[in-house]
């Protein structure tokens, strides 16, 4: 299975997924890219785990054609959103107009996305590193943790090339959505939850009987006893005690560097004027993916007291690529865990920490305005803001919208005096995208696992 970012890596090292897996006695071959196998190899040793250096090649040329046309002919809302996205940062009508005309001609079109995957199979060759690694070590079964992603097909082709079981998993809720088709067929796919398998099915024309549902692995942690207690928390933060607090967190891309730390600003001068309640604590998390947010400005450059910074991840990676590269420790799951735990809301744009923090049945405010009326028009938060995923977060009731600040501060003021506002709506968020709530969902997808390669 390949493993080469830090997402991937705490959904399966950081979870109960990874030791339920080594009880049942599986041997893991676990490939990784050069820059991080070592620190694989130190940090999550152990007789049964074997880690191959593997830095995936670029994908075929004609295996990118395929997924150029199988993102474009998905046909959902988040599709057609994100084409517009690419257009208005591009401004090339003729690409906007191509991925378009791919939409409207295919789109939802069950007979074009089998006549896609009986492409790959025909044109696309496997990869001959991995065909080589499968030689050697002989597996039962090839694992794709994240089915859509490019390394993973190469991973799926050459499982089908040596004729070896695959067993697909889907990282986020999203994905199935907002990803493309699935381009490589998994014999067996573990879903998270019952939509996902229903997405999987519609959109990804999978059997229902190879699919497995068995939760959301990385939320295990919410429904186990906290390792700390509120006070014991805001020590730790060097905070001081009796202070009620906000998870701030409403980044995302470029958006982080004007909008979402000129917000944060507004709402603590909101404390200072009157306009939030005097105790409150604004704690300010970054996405790990933006604003480079190991170096992303700290607690005393945003220069305020009532404003605590804390960082996603703490072991970064240099790479040679834009995006900055990291991995999780298990401090850092804790501090996410305690962050939402601990807060009495949580603000965000358009995050997977929306339904963290509704885990929890914590109240979640999104953030649909830009604080910097100059922000430019490929990083407005309205772009981004009608992917299928989130309105559907949206029809429930469970989480509100703000259009402004000032709509923010009163959002904010009225959860503040009753946090069981929209508790039904969070309640049918979770049975939607969580559904289980007993700490066993990395149990259960390692026992799937288990069942499926046995």
């Amino acid at each position: 299975m390949p493993i080469f970012n830090g997402l991937r890596a705490r959904n399966f090292f950081l979870t109960d997924l990874y030791p339920e897996l080594l009880k049942s006695g599986a041997r893991l071959v676990v490939l990784a890219p050069s820059h991080k196998v070592d620190y694989y190899r130190k940090t999550y040793a152990h007789p049964q785990v074997v880690f191959e250096e593997w830095n995936p090649a670029r994908e075929h040329r004609l295996g990118a054609a395929i997924q150029w046309l199988a993102f474009n002919a998905l046909g959902t809302g988040t599709v057609r959103a994100k084409q517009y996205s690419f257009y208005v940062r591009d401004r090339n009508f003729l690409k906007y107009a191509a991925r378009r005309l791919v939409g409207i001609a295919f789109g939802g079109a069950r007979w074009f996305r089998k006549f896609l995957r009986m492409l790959d199979r025909l044109l696309v060759p496997a990869d001959a590193r991995l065909l080589e690694f499968i030689k050697a070590h002989g597996p039962d079964a090839v694992l794709a943790p994240d089915i859509i992603l490019s390394s993973d097909r190469l991973v799926l082709r050459a499982a089908r090339a040596a004729s070896v079981r695959s067993i697909g998993m889907v990282r986020s809720w999203d994905n199935l959505t907002a990803k493309g088709v699935i381009q490589v067929m998994p014999d067996y796919l573990i879903a998270q939850t019952g939509e996902m398998k229903k997405e999987a099915v519609q959109l990804g024309d999978m059997e229902a009987d190879r699919i497995r549902v068995c939760g959301v692995a990385q939320f295990d942690e919410y429904w186990k006893p906290p390792k700390k207690t509120k006070e014991e928390f805001l020590r730790s933060l060097n905070i001081p005690m009796g202070r009620r607090l906000v998870l701030c967190a409403p980044f995302f891309g470029e958006y982080s560097r004007s909008s979402g730390i000129m917000l944060i600003k507004k709402l603590a001068q909101a404390i200072d004027s009157g306009g939030l309640p005097g105790d409150l604590h604004l704690l300010v998390r970054y996405r790990p993916e933006d604003l480079n947010a190991f170096d992303a400005p700290g607690t005393a450059a945003l220069g305020h007291p009532r404003i605590t910074v804390t960082k996603p991840y703490s072991i970064p990676f240099k790479t040679n690529g834009s995006k900055p590269d990291y991995e999780f420790t298990p401090a850092d799951v804790e501090l996410m865990v305690n962050s939402l735990r601990h807060s009495e809301i949580t603000i965000t744009t358009i995050s997977t920490l929306t339904v963290d923090a509704i885990a929890l049945d914590k109240p979640a405010v999104n953030i649909r305005f830009d604080a910097d009326p100059n922000t430019p028009p490929g990083d407005r938060v309205e772009l981004f803001s009608h992917f299928d995923h989130y309105l559907a977060l949206e029809a429930t009731g469970g989480v509100r919208l703000a259009h402004s600040f000032e709509e923010l501060l009163l959002q904010l003021n009225a959860y503040l005096e009753d946090p069981r506002l929209d508790a039904e709506g969070r309640a049918k968020i979770r049975r939607a995208q969580i559904e289980f709530e007993d700490a066993r969902s990395g149990a259960r997808s390692a026992q799937a696992i288990i069942g499926l390669v046995s």
